[in-house]
């Protein structure tokens, strides 16, 4: 019974979630993607040279035309893609998704698939990514 239930409270966060992020991305004015280090740096081995994001170095970084923003969306909005976080592993981003200068989010695609909703105001939420899925080519397309 309590497995049923959190597959429904899973079920409905997935769905408010995307609601918003569809808003929140269709209305961003500029959105990035940056492939990340698997190295990570303390803050005393930094530089303002470069950024980074969860300690690692961004590596390349691009800015999301409309053709490569629409299929970006595509994948990242399709439900099919995640499922409720089971998994116990430790998260190791690969890329960063950056809407209208501020981290939005981050992405385990190799390691542990997750992504890891970065909010300022609340809590980071996970969210599990299905290992059949097609975000990761679409990742990987982009970042050549």
């Amino acid at each position: 019974m309590k497995g049923i239930t959190f597959l429904i409270i899973s079920i409905v966060l997935i769905s408010c979630r995307e609601m918003k992020d569809a808003k929140v991305l269709k209305e961003a004015k500029k959105i990035s993607l940056c492939y990340l280090s698997e190295e990570q740096y303390d803050e005393d081995s930094q530089t303002q040279l470069n950024e980074y994001f969860e300690q690692r170095q961004v590596l390349k970084k691009i800015d999301l035309n409309e053709q490569q923003r629409q299929l970006f969306l595509n994948e990242f909005l399709n439900q099919e893609n995640y499922e409720a976080l089971t998994r116990r592993c430790q998260f190791q981003p690969v890329y960063a998704l950056v809407v209208d200068q501020k981290l939005y989010a981050l992405f385990d695609t190799e390691y542990c698939p997750t992504i890891k909703y970065v909010n300022n105001k609340e809590e980071d939420q996970f969210l599990g990514v299905t290992t059949e899925n097609t975000l990761d080519q679409v990742l990987k397309s982009l970042m050549k």
